[in-house]
């Protein structure tokens, strides 16, 4: 099942059963600052998407310009 952004739903409950909060045990208690730390870190992902995107564009408009930079892309 994914959520209104795509991204996979994590039961916070199943998690908690599964002692994979073990490290931060009274936050695996509060939902909702679990929601908002999954929304932050899927913004986070998508930042740094996008950033690589960004140079990744910004690699090829250069190389575009030297001809020997073009044949390693």
């Amino acid at each position: 099942m994914t959520g209104n952004i795509g991204y996979p739903v994590v039961n916070i409950t199943q998690l908690a059963k599964r002692n994979q909060c073990n490290t931060f045990p009274l936050l695996a208690q509060d939902n909702e600052l679990i929601k908002e730390i999954i929304l932050l870190s899927h913004k986070l992902s998508y930042s740094i998407q996008l950033a690589m995107e960004v140079s990744f564009c910004v690699a090829l408009s250069v190389a575009e310009q030297n001809s020997s930079l073009k044949r390693l892309l």
